[in-house]
């Protein structure tokens, strides 16, 4: 779970960035997963509408299922008020963006604080001055759209960040803030919790379906760990009328069938969540864990090495390695796994001021020097960068 300073936001040009708040996104047992991996073929139609249908779960209560339909991004008559006050209509595109994040965070204004544990629609978001990085970003799409911005969903790959529900399901938290057109290739991204998101972090503008479906993914895992079985069906079945080719809610709704002991529609799920997207941690963990349970061992073994796969793929992981080694005095592996780190994002300043410092503590000065002067190539504040100087001048006048 993540926490802010109440009174942040940040804004900057999309590729730079910093990092927001996180949203539950997953549920899974445990991680672990490899190259070849059985049983990923499309769902079955006739298999599919079973497991949508909710009769293996509910029973007769499934046929008379209503699904639920919150306005998820509506404006009422006190937002308008609010906007009329706050921001003019008139204005320019820069001043109107500028006006409206002062007016949501301001103190004596709307004054929004992050909570990570409410997820709301835009008007709820508003009445209550809280919610999680979903919610804020709602509301600011909201918003912005009725002063005349184009401002769209931004969806980050922030490194994998977990918590645990109850005592059987661990959760997948991710992250997602928003994207605000300046002018003709001009954009900002604005995010209220700036200590979670940095500007190389993979990131796609996704579209308010999409986004209305992580909504109805979140109530649905909130009433999973409520233990509402009826709800949390309902909710993930909205979800996946939003966004039905979504991995995620593929292995959410399999754990829920796993929870009541559905074997068959958890695996069928689950295979189906991973056929959608091969990199779905959420639904290799399952996997692992499902074969662990059923003692399948050889198959649960491909799906561990999977998982050690795609975590080895990740940037962010292996440059978090790098700085455990480093902190270590294992500066051959700090190396390996900064390396790694840079080949899967060169544009990123940390990981190569951590290859040219752990470098730099072998001995390898030249190779340190190449890497530091990529780190202040790719930096953009001046004050990181002096940083960077500073710290790597200290060392060297260590060794």
């Amino acid at each position: 779970m993540i926490s802010t300073s109440p009174g942040m936001l940040h804004t900057s040009p999309v590729g730079r960035a910093r990092r927001g708040g996180v949203w539950l996104i997953g549920l899974l047992c445990l991680i672990s997963g490899c190259a070849q991996l059985p049983g990923t073929a499309i769902l079955p139609a006739e298999q599919k509408q079973q497991i949508l249908s909710g009769e293996v779960l509910l029973g007769a209560a499934a046929r008379d299922i209503e699904l639920p339909n919150q306005p998820f991004l509506s404006i009422n008559a006190e937002m308008r008020a609010f906007l009329d006050h706050s921001v003019s209509r008139d204005s320019g595109r820069a001043t109107r963006i500028d006006a409206l994040i002062y007016a949501l965070r301001h103190p004596g204004m709307l004054d929004f604080e992050y909570s990570a544990a409410e997820t709301l629609t835009a008007a709820q978001a508003f009445e209550k001055r809280t919610g999680n990085c979903l919610s804020f970003t709602a509301l600011l799409v909201a918003m912005g759209r009725e002063v005349g911005l184009k401002v769209r969903f931004n969806e980050v790959d922030v490194p994998p960040t977990w918590g645990m529900q109850g005592e059987q399901t661990y959760v997948l938290y991710r992250h997602i803030n928003a994207n605000v057109v300046r002018g003709p290739n001009d954009q900002v991204v604005v995010d209220v919790t700036p200590e979670v998101y940095e500007p190389e972090y993979r990131q796609r503008v996704v579209s308010d379906r999409y986004a209305e479906a992580q909504y109805y993914n979140n109530l649905a895992a909130d009433y999973m760990g409520e233990n509402d079985t009826y709800e949390a069906f309902r909710h993930f079945k909205k979800a996946l009328t939003l966004a039905p080719d979504a991995g995620f809610l593929w292995s959410n709704l399999g754990t829920l069938y796993l929870r009541h002991g559905h074997q068959r529609e958890a695996e069928a799920a689950f295979l189906y969540a991973l056929h959608q997207d091969e990199g779905n941690l959420a639904a290799i963990s399952s996997l692992e864990r499902f074969y662990v349970n059923r003692d399948m061992p050889a198959k649960a073994e491909l799906y561990r090495r999977r998982a050690q796969e795609v975590r080895d793929r990740n940037p962010y992981y292996r440059y978090h390695l790098a700085e455990q080694a480093y902190r270590d005095k294992d500066y051959a592996a700090a190396v390996s796994h900064a390396r790694a780190a840079v080949s899967g994002s060169q544009q990123d300043h940390r990981f190569h001021f951590l290859l040219g410092m752990s470098y730099l503590q072998l001995g390898e000065r030249v190779k340190g020097e190449e890497a530091l002067q990529r780190a202040l190539d790719h930096a953009n504040a001046e004050t990181t960068k002096s940083a960077y100087q500073l710290k790597w001048n200290q060392v060297l006048a260590e060794l």
